[in-house]
């Protein structure tokens, strides 16, 4: 029987498109001489919301400026949050290489709320370059939940109704996240690296190999 090809290409934000560097607590913990836990609190609780799309970032940050120390505004703070947003090159390159030459629908796919999206985007120019954004934000859950998945099958059935759950692979360096989609019936395979990636990819993905 012959193997289906790749159709769509799912792949994760930070530590995989995008260079995985200092978190942005971390930084702000540094920057304002304030503890780590404090900012945590943030990401604890209200920030959940946000990763969902049932709330505002810009909105639920506010009430923390204070403890933070910061004297700027909520968009002064979003700006110094986004400013790390640094793609892997190699990666990159790689996957609008295959979408030119192969005709891979490429989707970033990751959890991060609809300011972050926003930013990775317009930082990276996803509009023209890739086929689309699979966030957390707009598909109500986060990986590795099968609802993540579902999802955005869906949405990949709109774009492409003949699509098989076989013709969609997800790059992602958390190894639940991978896991959950192999469980939902996708390919996967785990990024640390673009390197050893290649490799993965020749013996896994032939087809997929540039």
């Amino acid at each position: 029987m012959r193997k289906r090809r790749v159709a769509a290409l799912l792949i994760d934000a930070d530590g995989v498109l995008l260079k995985k560097g200092a978190l942005f607590s971390e930084r702000l913990s540094v920057s304002q001489k304030i503890p780590k836990s404090k900012i945590d609190a943030f990401f604890n609780r209200e920030f959940r919301d946000c990763l969902v799309g049932r709330a505002d970032v810009s909105e639920k940050i506010e009430n923390y400026l204070k403890d933070w120390k910061w004297a700027g505004s909520v968009e002064d703070l979003l700006d110094f949050w986004h400013r790390e947003i640094e793609p892997d090159a190699a990666l990159f390159n790689w996957a609008l290489a295959l979408r030119k030459r192969r005709r891979v629908l490429v989707y970033l796919a990751t959890n991060n709320e609809s300011r972050r999206v926003s930013a990775i985007s317009k930082r990276l120019g996803l509009a023209k370059r890739f086929d689309g954004i699979l966030s957390s934000a707009s598909l109500g859950a986060t990986k590795p939940a099968q609802l993540f998945y579902g999802r955005a099958f869906k949405t990949l059935r709109e774009r492409s109704p003949g699509i098989l759950k076989s013709q969609i692979v997800l790059v992602d360096d958390d190894r639940a996240n991978v896991k959950g989609a192999e469980e939902f019936g996708f390919g996967a395979i785990r990024y640390s690296g673009f390197s050893e990636f290649s490799k993965k990819i020749r013996r896994i993905f032939p087809e997929l190999a540039t």
